[in-house]
């Protein structure tokens, strides 16, 4: 919020929120504006509600009906071409997309090194490439200056983001027994350790090495034609 908005916020409300308790009956005018907020900002968000309780309720302002039906908003976000759109126009895979890049890139970067990063199934809704080229490079390189907890379903992510330490969770439930969940450590630290985990990886991926090196022949094979 910049110099100047406070005193056209206030503008906004004189004219469009307008409800007194005047002699015992209630007055009220409505109408509808927009302006820009960052809600990204505690100085922005608080001076805007800092006005609206002192231009548009410092009378007694009381609501009968639904609040819902009172104000309506709309979020918007900037997409990959710099244009706003309207939140409900994104898919779930450009939202996880987005708040990767503004959480990893301004959030975490911007606290001091003690931060502690917690992230649950970080690959939900994303694609394999963004996946590994971008939120795996961010992790790899945010985990030299930051404590990182990862839990996920995608072993590919393990691998890319360079983890030093893991742990595998698999359940040995059976139709007729109660779940048992069996949690074995993993370390890349050592050549006996990083090889086990690349097979265990490859594994679960592709059906062990011997699987990747075929397909990788496949792979190269196409890149030659």
């Amino acid at each position: 919020m910049g110099i100047g908005d406070e005193a056209r916020i206030k503008g906004l409300f004189q004219d469009n929120v307008c409800t007194r308790a005047s002699k015992g009956k209630a007055k009220a005018k409505s109408s509808s504006f927009s302006y820009p907020i960052d809600l990204t900002s505690k100085k922005s968000v608080g001076s805007m509600l800092e006005v609206f309780f002192q231009s548009g309720v410092k009378d007694g302002l009381s609501m009968s009906f639904p609040l819902d039906e009172a104000a309506t908003y709309s979020i918007e976000l900037k997409d990959e071409k710099g244009k706003y759109r309207p939140i409900e126009e994104f898919s779930a895979g450009m939202l996880s997309k987005i708040y990767v890049a503004y959480f990893l890139d301004r959030t975490i970067q911007n606290e001091g090194s003690n931060t502690i990063l917690l992230y649950d199934q970080p690959e939900s809704n994303m694609e394999k490439e963004f996946l590994l080229r971008t939120l795996g490079d961010k992790l790899r390189e945010l985990r030299k200056v930051h404590q990182i907890f990862v839990a996920t379903h995608e072993p590919l992510l393990v691998v890319n983001a360079d983890a030093n330490e893991i742990i595998l969770a698999a359940n040995d439930k059976r139709v007729d027994e109660p779940n048992h969940v069996v949690y074995e450590n993993r370390s890349f630290v050592g050549a006996h350790g990083k090889r086990d985990l690349v097979e265990g990886v490859a594994r679960l991926i592709d059906g062990g090495t011997d699987a990747v090196k075929r397909r990788s022949g496949i792979y190269e094979g196409m890149t030659h034609r």
